[in-house]
């Protein structure tokens, strides 16, 4: 936790998928709420594009989900 490996291997992924496989975007969801997550992506460079509304049944109940993108022209 607080170490930086998330944010590290965020990284590594996204250059991959970018450089090696010639992908064009990348997304991701994150329960809403999950704040450490959130700042994650948004410091690998990802955008918020909206929410999901009770997109995720999680202890008992319908959660939301954030979900995120990625341009391979906004990555650096």
């Amino acid at each position: 936790h607080a170490q930086g490996y998330g944010y590290e291997s965020l990284h590594a992924v996204c250059k991959f998928a970018f450089e090696k496989c010639a992908i064009r975007k990348l997304t991701a969801t994150v329960t809403v709420g999950n704040i450490g997550s959130k700042k994650v992506l948004e410091k690998a460079g990802f955008q918020s594009e909206g929410v999901l509304r009770e997109n995720y049944f999680l202890s008992g109940t319908w959660q939301d989900d954030w979900i995120f993108g990625l341009l391979r022209s906004e990555f650096r």
